[in-house]
């Protein structure tokens, strides 16, 4: 029943909803409509047919308890499903503030590369937002690899002090969905519960992680008397070259600071196993990184630790 899409066409628009009880979202859309109806359809299958579509109008008809789509030559017919056992979707909680799309959509390219993929710690799949008055901070951590990005935004109330915890995924997907729409409204719900985005015709919902975040901020340093400034087109290409001779368990590379060059080997396959975990697993991605990348790395070795690089991106 979930993995459908409710289809409601009435008043001139066609509106598209889907729910999983944890994320919802929801696209309304103008229509030549002939009469008011709704149905309910498999998703993953309708998104497969219409993507096969060429760039023309495309039609939908109920017919008994099925739904004819039809563009040009081209004919489907799927099996609806009960519309009335669809679950409702939560209510868009009240606006908090508005962002820059765009400005939200490379904050969050930036920071999720850092977030964790392992589901047997859901905590580190999450990206911690903190909101204090007009800005927003994107922290990400999975133990390894810290990120941690600030963007201006215009709160509906200047005192706000928050902070949330959303699922990497999901702001990935938002990023991905909303952004490139002009502003991005965010909603928050009273009781912490909920988040939501929206942007012209399109919302999406989701439940909030629950759970204490580690404290990474403090773990930035405020003095990094190492560094260099690289082009970043450069620091990838050589990044690529050397992980085709990395081995399958040993994706991580050793760098060396020189005077004039930067020396990007591979790891040892012999380097301690801490020392190979405290090494940033992914130093470049392909986030929309500015042209140059600021390397920053501490000067002082701790015992059982290599020293911790920092990259340093701009706006």
């Amino acid at each position: 029943m979930l993995s459908g899409l409710l289809i409601r066409a009435e008043n001139g628009l066609v509106t598209i909803s889907s729910f999983d009880y944890e994320v919802s979202a929801q696209l309304s859309i103008e229509a030549n409509i002939d009469s008011d109806g709704t149905v309910l359809v498999s998703g993953r299958l309708l998104n497969d047919i219409v993507k096969s579509f060429p760039n023309a109008p495309v039609s939908f008809s109920l017919e008994d308890s099925k739904v004819r789509v039809t563009c040009r030559s081209s004919n489907f017919t799927l099996a609806t499903m009960p519309v009335d056992e669809y679950p409702e979707l939560p209510s868009q909680p009240q606006t908090a503030g508005t962002v820059d799309g765009s400005v939200f959509a490379r904050a969050v390219s930036q920071v999720i590369t850092a977030a964790s993929r392992d589901d047997t710690l859901p905590i580190l799949t999450a990206v911690k937002l903190e909101i204090e008055g007009d800005t927003i901070t994107f922290l990400a951590t999975d133990r390894y690899r810290l990120a941690m990005r600030e963007i201006r935004w215009t709160p509906s109330q200047p005192d706000v002090s928050t902070s949330v915890l959303i699922k990497a995924k999901t702001l990935n997907d938002v990023a991905k969905s909303l952004a490139g729409g002009g502003d991005l409204q965010i909603s928050l719900s009273e009781d912490d519960a909920l988040v939501g985005f929206s942007s012209g015709s399109r919302r999406t919902t989701s439940v909030l992680v629950d759970g204490d975040y580690p404290k990474i901020r403090q773990l930035f340093p405020e003095d990094t008397p190492i560094h260099a400034v690289v082009n970043t087109a450069e620091l990838i290409e050589a990044s690529r070259r050397v992980s085709l001779v990395s081995g399958a368990t040993d994706m991580c590379v050793c760098t060396s600071l020189r005077t004039t060059r930067w020396f990007w080997t591979p790891a040892s396959t012999t380097m301690p196993q801490r020392q190979r975990a405290s090494t940033p697993s992914s130093p470049v991605s392909r986030s929309p990184w500015d042209s140059t990348l600021r390397i920053s790395m501490r000067a002082e070795r701790h015992q059982h630790r290599v020293p911790a690089v920092l990259l340093r991106l701009g706006a």
